[in-house]
C-alpha cells in the first residue's frame, strides 16, 4: 500500500491529467474601481474582456519533492468551490503545480460543503481557508502571504 503523502499527492495530481479535455474559457477585465476580475463568463455591458488561454500539459511529479513541500508547511488548506467556477479551477491548478495539499468541498454537491458554506455566510466561490485565515476568491499573492506567513 502506498504511503499516505504519496497517495495524497497522487489524488491531487490525477485530476490534472484530464484538464486537457476541458474546453473552459476564463475572462479577465478591470472594473471601474481598478480591481481585476476573473470569470468563466464575459462581463455584462460594454466592458472589454481579455480571454485567457491556458496551455495544457500532461502532469508528472517527483514524489520526493511533493512530500518535501508538504512537510515544509504544516498549514491546513480547505477550499469551498463549485464545479462551474473558473477561479476555483485556477486555484486548483495552482495548488497542484505547487504540490500544496488541500481539501476541496463542492458547495453544490457536498453536504459538508453546503453546511460549511452557510456557516461561513458565503456569497461567492472560492472561499479558501488557510488554517483560520479566510480568503474570499483566489489571488496567488494573497494565498502565498497567508500560506507562508
Amino acid at each position: 500500500m502506498p504511503d499516505r503523502p504519496g497517495l495524497i499527492a497522487l489524488l491531487l495530481i490525477a485530476p490534472m491529467l484530464f484538464i486537457g479535455f476541458a474546453n473552459a474559457e476564463l475572462f479577465k477585465w478591470k472594473g471601474d474601481d481598478g480591481r481585476i476580475f476573473y470569470s468563466d463568463k464575459p462581463p455584462f455591458g460594454e466592458k472589454k474582456a481579455e480571454t485567457l488561454k491556458f496551455a495544457t500539459h500532461r502532469v508528472s511529479f517527483d514524489k520526493e519533492a511533493v512530500t518535501k513541500n508538504q512537510s515544509a508547511h504544516s498549514k491546513t488548506v480547505v477550499m469551498y468551490s463549485a464545479s462551474w467556477c473558473g477561479v476555483c479551477k485556477k486555484a486548483k491548478a495552482y495548488f497542484a503545480a505547487e504540490g500544496i495539499a488541500y481539501k476541496d468541498y463542492d458547495i453544490e454537491n457536498s453536504r459538508k460543503g453546503r453546511f460549511d458554506y452557510k456557516k461561513l455566510k458565503g456569497t461567492g466561490v472560492p472561499i479558501i481557508m488557510v488554517d483560520d485565515e479566510r480568503l474570499n476568491g483566489f489571488s496567488q499573492r494573497r494565498f502565498e502571504k497567508a500560506y507562508q506567513g
